[in-house]
């Protein structure tokens, strides 16, 4: 008579009571160190990626230019129709992209070395959600009375969205002529960078890596921009055109390049910080 096989081995369903408590509280301790880092996590993925979208929008802008001897149009203007900055940015209202940006005027010069680079047209967004069904704070922001191709023209008096002078420690690491106006002009749906006939399929959209409440696509809108030189306000005539100096995305705090994303990142990646004595 042959006796069962492995009998000196207890069977076993599953774990003991013990053993479940054990690996719960290991898993408790685990968490207890991560979920606090997770934040950090988050912030330094976002500053990772703004940083390379950024980069790679400046390549199809300088590659739109080489290819159609002109700049892209249609851009955002970063503004209302009542002309003041939108609110519709990644943050809390009152966005100057931490007193970096103001509204001016076009000069006549200036107006003409844009319109000489094909940028002649932008688009106003809302300032709040107007309740209507086919507003959206990412896809659809603009203005009902701006339907695509009847955007606002840029001529010489029209307000737009400029650097604040003085000019020091806005752009780390970018040359600025502290006699010349840079406008900034928001890279959205609608801007001929994008899409079909464009170098890019989609505008992207810029999450900002602090905490703003939720991050999702409707308080992290398309808040990537152009900067562009447009020479001397004081200038009356130019044959020059409009030049294109960087990418830059823009919260309500503050107007960061590729290399401040950067060196974000590595901050926070690598503690540099001297340690405390």
């Amino acid at each position: 008579m042959f006796g069962p096989r492995n009998a000196g081995r207890r069977d076993r369903a599953g774990l003991t009571l013990l053993e479940l408590v054990v690996v719960m509280a290991i898993l408790i301790a685990i968490a207890g160190i991560l979920v606090p880092l997770l934040p950090d996590f988050m912030s330094s993925g976002n500053q990772a990626a703004g940083a390379t979208n950024m980069a790679e929008l400046e390549k199809a802008l300088l590659t739109f230019r080489g290819k159609y001897f002109r700049s892209p149009n249609h851009f955002d203007s970063l503004m209302t129709e009542a002309g003041d900055i939108t609110n519709l940015m990644p943050g809390p209202p009152g966005f100057t992209g931490g007193g970096a940006l103001e509204v001016r005027p076009l000069g006549a010069a200036q107006a003409k070395c844009l319109s000489t680079e094909s940028i002649t047209m932008v688009y106003d967004l809302e300032d709040s959600d107007p309740g209507t069904d086919d507003f959206h704070p990412t896809l659809n922001p603009y203005v009902d009375s701006q339907p695509y191709g009847g955007g606002r023209t840029l001529a010489e008096g029209e307000n737009v969205v400029m650097l604040k002078r003085p000019y020091d420690g806005v752009l780390e690491g970018v040359r600025l002529n502290e006699d010349h106006d840079y406008i900034v002009l928001g890279i959205g749906s609608r801007c001929s960078l994008c899409g079909a006939d464009g170098i890019v399929k989609e505008a992207p959209i810029f999450h900002y890596p602090k905490s703003y409440g939720k991050s999702v696509p409707s308080n992290s809108y398309l808040r990537f921009c152009a900067v562009y030189d447009v020479g001397d306000p004081a200038a009356t005539s130019t044959a020059a055109n409009a030049k294109f100096v960087c990418c830059v995305g823009i919260t309500t705090g503050s107007v960061s390049t590729a290399g401040d994303l950067v060196s974000a990142y590595l901050d926070k990646r690598f503690d540099m910080a001297e340690p405390d004595e």
